[in-house]
């Protein structure tokens, strides 16, 4: 069995949560998502276009982040559902102007319709 070593560097253009439902379209060659939350929104991920990733084995893997950029206005953000958060706790973002850091590992085989998330907080900051 060999195993491959990729890192992907890229920084999708910013992303507007503008409304009630936000989609997040992951790719290949991102690994961050910058997101505006500028109203309350339920988040979702596309992976219709993730198809290197999963062409490379029938058992994949991906990181990515989502850098959360909250306004002068505290904006509520609901996560898809099944992700197993680190030590089961959910983000909470209850602070206004500041960012937010959200980390996923995901892997799954070779072309889910979901693959599984696994969801880690890693803090906010200015």
């Amino acid at each position: 069995m060999s195993v491959k070593n990729t890192i992907w560097f890229g920084v999708a253009d910013e992303i507007s949560a503008s409304t009630a439902a936000t989609t997040i379209v992951l790719q290949d060659d991102v690994y961050v998502y910058p997101v505006s939350l500028e109203a309350d929104t339920v988040l979702s991920f596309d992976y219709s276009q993730m198809n290197q990733v999963r062409a490379q084995s029938e058992n994949w893997g991906k990181q990515f982040i989502l850098l959360l950029k909250m306004g002068a206005t505290v904006r509520s953000v609901t996560f898809p559902t099944g992700v197993k958060w680190n030590c089961g706790i959910t983000p909470t973002m209850n602070a206004a102007s500041k960012n937010y850091l959200v980390r996923f590992d995901m892997y799954g085989a070779a072309s889910p319709a979901t693959p599984t998330l696994l969801g880690a907080y890693d803090g906010s900051f200015n």
